[in-house]
C-alpha cells in the first residue's frame, strides 16, 4: 500500500489544528505504510520540481481559508480562467536536487525514525486553482496519478485530511471531517454554510472512509447525513504532536510544577495563566479576559498570555487586548512549536472557555505538559479531556472559571492532583493507538498496509 496525502496544510507557517493533525497523521503512518506527500507547484518544473512547491512556499499571502478564497476569486477574474478540473501528479524523482531538503522539512523525529518511505507528487496549481474552482463552480476537482498502474492503483489510498474539494481519480480517498462549526454556529466563522454542506456532501459520497477526529463530530455527521454516511464512518482521536511524560518520569514533572505552584504563593509576581488557538470568536476570548480581570483582584500580580494568530471578526478583541497593555496581559500571536511548550511548561494553568470545538486539543497539550486545564464543558472537551481536566464550567460562567481557578491556585494537593490527572488522560492519546487505528482503517480498504 501506499498513501498519498494532500499537504495544503502541512508545510504552512502558521500553526492551525488541521496542520497539527496532518503532521500526527503523517508521522504516525510513515513508520508503517510508504507516503507519497502530494504538493503544489507554483511555477512548471526547471531544474529542480521541488523548488516551488509548498513544502518551501510556507507564506500564502492571506489570513486563513477565508482570506485565501477571497484572493484568489478576486485574481481570478483578471488572471485565472478555468480551463480544467483535472490534474495529473507525477512523482517527483529521489535525484532531485533539493530531495534531501524536502526530506528535512518533513516533521519526524530525527533520533527515532528515517525518511526511506517518503516520496513527493506535484502538480501545478493543484491546491490553490482547486479551491477557485469549487468556489465558482462548486464542483471538486480531480487529482490523478499517471505513473501508477492499473495494479498499484488498488494499493494506494488517497487521504484528504480536511474537507478540501480534491478527489483522486482511480484511487479510494478517505476524508477526515474535524468539525461541522459552519452548520452548527454559523455566526461563529466565516464559511458560506451551504457551500460548505454541499462540499461535505459531495466527499462524503465519493468517499471510500469518512474519518472523524471525535466521537462530537461523528454524531454531527450521522445526525445531518444519516444512513448513507455511518457505513463509512470511522472515529480515530488524534494522537498529540507534543507526548504526555512517561509514568517513570511522572514524580519529576510533578515536583517541577509544584515549583511553579510554591514560587507563585511566594512571589506571584511574574506568573501566567495561558490560553492557545486562534483569535476567533468560537475561542471566547472575551470571556477569558473577564475570568483574568476578576482573578487579579485576588492575585493581582497574576499575568495573561495569550498565544494565537489573528483570526477573524476578532477587530474588537484586538482593541481591547491594545486598551488593556498594562493589564498584565500579553498577546504573543503566532509562536515556534518550542516557544509554546516552554510556556506549557511554565504557565500556571490553560484557560479555555470555547464555545465550541471539534477535538479539545490545546488543553490536551497542556495536560501532557503537565499544566492543569480549566476548560468549557462543551460535548468536544467533555470527550477529549475527561476526568482530566482541573475543572468545567460553562462557556460564558466568569464566575465558575474563577471559582475553579482559585481552588486550584490556593490547594497545593488540588493542584499536585490536577497536574496527575491530566498526564494520565493525555497518554490516552498516543502515537502507537492512533497509528494502530489508521492501518486498521485502510486496511479494510482492501488496500493493505502492514
Amino acid at each position: 500500500m501506499t498513501l498519498i496525502l494532500n499537504t495544503s496544510e502541512l508545510f504552512r507557517y502558521q500553526g492551525s489544528g488541521i496542520k497539527s493533525f496532518t503532521q500526527s497523521l503523517l508521522k504516525a503512518a510513515h513508520q508503517s505504510v510508504p507516503i507519497d506527500l502530494l504538493l503544489e507547484s507554483k511555477r512548471k518544473e526547471g531544474e529542480s520540481a521541488l523548488a516551488h512547491t509548498n513544502i518551501f512556499n510556507v507564506h500564502p499571502a492571506s489570513a486563513g481559508m477565508a482570506g485565501l478564497v477571497k484572493r484568489e476569486i478576486k485574481q481570478s477574474f483578471r488572471h485565472y480562467i478555468p480551463r480544467k478540473s483535472a490534474y495529473k501528479a507525477a512523482r517527483i524523482s529521489n535525484h532531485d536536487p533539493l530531495h534531501p531538503l524536502a526530506l528535512s522539512r518533513v516533521p519526524h523525529d530525527p533520533a527515532l525514525q528515517t525518511l526511506d518511505s517518503v516520496g513527493f507528487r506535484s502538480s501545478l496549481n493543484l491546491y490553490s486553482n482547486s479551491q477557485v474552482e469549487y468556489v465558482r463552480t462548486g464542483k471538486c476537482s480531480e487529482v490523478s496519478f499517471p505513473d501508477l498502474k492499473t495494479g498499484e492503483r488498488t494499493a494506494c489510498l488517497f487521504h484528504n485530511p480536511l474537507p478540501f474539494p480534491l478527489v483522486a481519480v482511480d484511487v479510494p480517498m478517505v476524508v477526515t471531517v474535524h468539525d461541522l462549526i459552519p452548520l452548527s454556529h454559523s455566526d461563529l466563522c466565516l464559511d458560506d454554510p451551504g457551500r460548505f454542506y454541499e462540499l461535505l456532501r459531495e466527499l462524503t459520497d465519493k468517499a471510500a472512509a469518512v474519518h472523524a477526529i471525535s466521537r462530537t463530530t461523528g454524531d454531527l455527521l450521522i445526525s445531518v447525513f444519516g444512513d448513507r454516511i455511518r457505513s463509512k464512518l470511522k472515529v480515530i482521536q488524534q494522537s498529540l504532536v507534543m507526548p504526555a511524560c512517561s509514568q517513570e518520569d511522572e514524580e519529576e514533572l510533578v515536583k517541577a510544577k509544584l515549583t511553579i505552584f510554591d514560587n507563585f504563593q511566594r512571589y506571584p509576581e511574574g506568573h501566567s495563566l495561558l490560553q492557545l488557538g486562534t483569535l476567533e470568536p468560537k475561542k471566547n476570548h472575551a470571556t477569558t479576559l473577564e475570568i483574568h480581570r476578576s482573578l487579579r483582584q485576588r492575585f493581582p500580580g497574576l499575568k495573561l498570555l495569550l498565544i494565537g494568530k489573528a483570526g477573524w471578526l476578532c477587530e474588537d478583541l484586538i482593541d481591547s487586548l491594545s486598551s488593556r497593555s498594562g493589564d498584565g496581559i500579553e498577546w504573543l500571536r503566532s509562536a515556534p512549536r518550542s516557544t509554546v511548550r516552554w510556556h506549557l511548561n511554565n504557565s500556571l494553568a490553560i484557560v479555555f472557555p470555547s464555545l465550541v470545538e471539534g477535538w479539545g486539543l490545546p488543553p490536551l497539550e497542556a495536560m501532557a505538559a503537565g499544566t492543569p486545564a480549566v476548560c468549557s464543558d462543551i460535548p468536544a472537551c467533555q470527550e477529549a479531556c475527561g476526568e482530566g481536566a482541573a475543572g468545567m464550567a460553562s462557556p460564558n460562567d466568569v464566575e465558575g472559571f474563577c471559582r475553579l481557578l482559585t481552588e486550584l491556585l490556593t490547594d497545593r494537593e488540588r493542584y499536585a492532583a490536577a497536574v496527575r490527572a491530566g498526564l494520565r488522560q493525555a497518554r490516552l492519546y498516543s502515537e502507537e493507538r492512533f497509528r494502530n487505528e489508521l492501518l486498521e482503517l485502510y486496511g479494510s480498504l482492501g488496500a493493505g498496509g502492514h
